[in-house]
């Protein structure tokens, strides 16, 4: 196996262990649920890569990304379910038109691979990577700009605000959803970079197999993910 193999058996399983702990310890935590969803996710992409990286076959490794591409196209989605539902923001229609987005994209990335996906290309003489130059698909382009970029600067910026205005242990456990989520997306920018046609190898996936171990903190402290924040709503409102 190579590196990439590697780092998707650590992604696969530490992702899946906070998931169970968020998922058995936060019951009455709707925070700590989605943020269990969105470790969930991070199993859903070590699973497709770990197919992906372990196959020279084509039809096998398109079908490795159309599972990985579930947890590309859900997780930034689900990561801003979370911080709304942390902060105590509601945002119903933006959230139903987010999840519906996400769910077309998710919808077309299985039925039609040639207008999301396109076509693969053999990299690093090891695997089939994504690699949008070779198709320029508007829709993958849109899917990467739109959650990547816009909503996850939104979800950042929400983030950075109740980190100013709050205090005392809600700031402590501020900084380590931030310090968590700011790895995960370091992780998935720098696994994009071959999509684009950079030749740059994703030694960085390892590092979603490293988020889960950060957030755990939040798992084993108890109320770490209670959310009674005091900072001032109606600015991120």
């Amino acid at each position: 196996m190579n590196y990439l193999a590697y780092s998707s058996i650590l992604v696969i399983i530490s992702c899946a262990i906070t998931s169970f702990l968020l998922f058995t310890k936060s019951q009455d935590n709707k925070a700590g649920i989605i943020w269990g969803l969105f470790c969930f996710m991070g199993s859903m992409w070590g699973i497709g890569v770990f197919i992906v990286s372990t196959t020279k076959d084509y039809p096998t490794a398109i079908l490795g990304w159309q599972i990985a591409n579930i947890a590309t196209i859900a997780a930034p989605v689900i990561h801003h379910h979370f911080v709304l539902a942390y902060l105590k923001i509601k945002k119903s229609l933006q959230l139903f038109i987010l999840y519906s987005l996400a769910l077309g994209f998710v919808i077309l990335n299985f039925t039609k691979p040639h207008l999301y996906l396109g076509e693969l290309k053999f990299v690093f003489n090891e695997f089939f990577y994504i690699y949008w130059p070779n198709n320029k698909n508007i829709t993958y382009l849109i899917m990467y700009w739109g959650e990547y970029w816009a909503l996850l600067l939104y979800s950042f910026t929400l983030l950075l605000i109740a980190y100013c205005k709050s205090e005392g242990a809600a700031k402590n456990r501020l900084k380590y959803i931030i310090l968590g989520s700011t790895v995960a997306w370091i992780g998935t920018h720098h696994d994009f970079l071959p999509a684009f046609g950079f030749d740059t190898y994703p030694y960085l996936n390892i590092t979603l197999g490293i988020f889960p171990f950060i957030i755990s903190y939040a798992v084993i402290r108890p109320q770490v993910l209670d959310i009674n924040i005091v900072f001032n709503r109606s600015l991120v409102s």
